[in-house]
């Protein structure tokens, strides 16, 4: 017989289900030993599942309509967003082509007036360098010992 109370005596709890507390072992099973692989557990359950026939819920089924129609109409909305970003790309590409282009004509541009002012520099310096005198006011019709009636001018004009 098995005791029923400790050495304190306290209770002992119940024995669990299906056997005595004193028969199990820590390596024991108690829920089912003869199932090793768990096949027969899965079959049985699906064979199950298909015997059963569940009604159609109307509830269940118009809910889930509306989800296919929300899903379609955000499928749509996704594939008009692709398109529209697909164009914003294209266009993106494009303006950095002109971009790029008109970088490269301004570039040009400097560059020529960099030569240009460079060669009119040039100019400048061999016109100063061949007359020697720089600039000298124009001449005039009087010299400086003709009279005329007011006498010489003190500006030439």
């Amino acid at each position: 017989m098995a005791p029923t109370a400790n050495e304190n005596g306290r209770p002992l709890a119940p024995p669990p289900r299906g056997g005595r507390r004193d028969s199990l072992s820590d390596d024991d099973d108690p829920i089912r030993d003869d199932d090793t692989d768990g096949e027969n557990e899965d079959s049985n359950e699906s064979e199950s599942d298909s015997d059963l026939e569940i009604p159609p819920d109307p509830a269940h089924e118009e809910h889930m309509q509306s989800l296919r129609r929300e899903n379609a109409f955000l499928l749509h909305v996704t594939a008009e967003q692709d398109a529209v970003l697909e164009q914003m790309r294209l266009r993106i590409s494009e303006i950095q082509e002109a971009t790029s282009r008109r970088q490269r004509e301004l570039e040009d541009l400097r560059e020529a007036r960099r030569i240009r002012e460079t060669e009119a520099g040039k100019k400048a310096e061999e016109e100063r360098q061949g007359n020697g005198e720089g600039c000298q006011p124009p001449e005039t019709g009087k010299r400086s010992g003709d009279d005329d009636k007011d006498g010489p001018s003190p500006v030439p004009i």
